[in-house]
């Protein structure tokens, strides 16, 4: 064989080397987008397998490495396991900034505060949305108790991304810890234009109107928390309570008894006063009565 044809084989090899990879990388994606979709129809184990199949069909896909890691940690809750599998992406590319993100949410998770703070500042210029790391420092923030750092990195992430619904949260929060009930609705008010998609903004409102003495918009915020978050058990007990402070006894004993029964056998403490409530609110109506009772007699 000359020279020219063995030139010409070698060539021919690396090409279909390089062919059978390329095949491979695109099958291995073709897992990576079935993972993807079982992931997000809440098939977590079928999405884990789809995710396994493209790490060992092609372990240079940092999308099949990504999404192992993150069934790890938020499926399987094994966070040493996600933490490997974050840092095989970072090993391959180490400006990855969601690998670096949710590196600095593991060593949240781990107390390794200054260790997280690192990644959140690493992944900041290099993720899609940097609200959730100014997010993330914010918590930082609240654990290292540097109150103007947390309100500076809340209000950056409101910044960042207007509907950022726990960034409003948590600042308001942040205003009702530190005895400041009006700023804190005020950024209230402003996360409930968004609209929320979740109800605790209303669940909070809720909480400010009454200091405010505005029970009726409590009770109006709570039923807004309702609509959007139906799960919220305890808000009946507030219902309950809130309407009993109005004199609405009958809707007061209603949301009492939807709260014991919603609750089915949980919180007995709060469970058992109100059964309380109801008795004593009873025992009032019937007060109530008998006293309309004697008043139509005399008239």
């Amino acid at each position: 064989m000359t020279r020219l044809s063995l030139l010409v084989l070698g060539v021919l090899l690396a090409l279909g080397a390089a062919s059978g990879c390329d095949r491979r990388g695109i099958e291995s994606q073709k897992f990576v987008n079935r993972g993807v979709e079982a992931l997000e129809g809440g098939q977590a184990d079928v999405a884990f397998d789809f995710f396994m199949q493209a790490a060992e069909l092609d372990p240079s896909n940092i999308q099949a490495r990504y999404h192992l890691g993150l069934v790890y940690a938020y499926t399987k809750n094994d966070l040493e396991l996600a933490r490997k599998s974050f840092e095989e992406v970072l090993a391959r590319d180490a400006n990855d900034g969601d690998a670096l993100y949710q590196m600095a949410l593991l060593a949240m998770k781990r107390g390794k505060n200054d260790q997280a703070r690192v990644y959140f500042e690493k992944s900041l210029p290099r993720v899609a949305n940097p609200a959730a790391v100014h997010f993330g420092l914010a918590m930082l923030a609240q654990a290292a108790n540097d109150s103007a750092e947390l309100d500076k990195q809340l209000r950056q992430a409101i910044q960042k991304d207007s509907t950022y619904e726990d960034a409003y949260y948590e600042l308001a929060n942040h205003y009702l810890r530190y005895n400041d009930p009006e700023r804190a609705l005020q950024v209230v008010e402003e996360g409930l234009k968004i609209p929320p998609q979740g109800g605790q903004l209303h669940y909070l409102n809720a909480v400010l109107q009454k200091k405010a003495g505005r029970i009726q918009d409590a009770i109006n915020a709570l039923q807004k928390g309702l609509e959007k978050d139906p799960t919220n058990k305890e808000v009946y007990f507030d219902l309950g309570y809130f309407m009993t402070q109005l004199g609405n006894y009958r809707e007061a004993i209603f949301h009492f008894k939807h709260y014991i029964v919603a609750m089915g056998g949980g919180n007995p403490s709060r469970v058992a006063l109100a059964r309380t409530l109801i008795d004593k609110l009873w025992i009032e109506l019937d007060r109530k009565a008998a006293n309309m009772e004697t008043v139509l007699r005399v008239y």
